[in-house]
């Protein structure tokens, strides 16, 4: 099962990232039992573009990363000017698609 970030740009918060993530949480757990695992695709604002708070990072702390993986969109790291190299070698235990 594949979800995303928020559509509307009032909830592109560190606050709101860190409501959503028990709620990812519950929804990974509710699907483990079914040998299924919750993906998340992530969207450029997540990467931290003007030394703000890192929303991806935020997301990544807050949940089981047994629980949850990535499908992980490289051309969104990309335009946010990510670090791809960091990111991989952090998170690619969860990259799934």
């Amino acid at each position: 099962l594949i979800v995303s970030g928020p559509t509307k740009p009032e909830n592109r918060t560190p606050e709101y990232y860190r409501e959503l993530c028990p709620r990812l949480e519950a929804l990974g757990t509710l699907l483990f039992p079914r040998r299924q695992r919750l993906l998340y695709h992530n969207q450029s604002f997540e990467f931290s573009q003007d030394g703000s708070e890192d929303l991806m990072q935020i997301l990544l702390e807050g949940t089981d990363r047994i629980k949850m993986g990535l499908c992980f969109d490289a051309a969104m790291m990309w335009r946010a000017g990510g670090d791809f190299e960091r990111f991989m070698a952090l998170n690619a235990d969860r990259i799934e698609v």
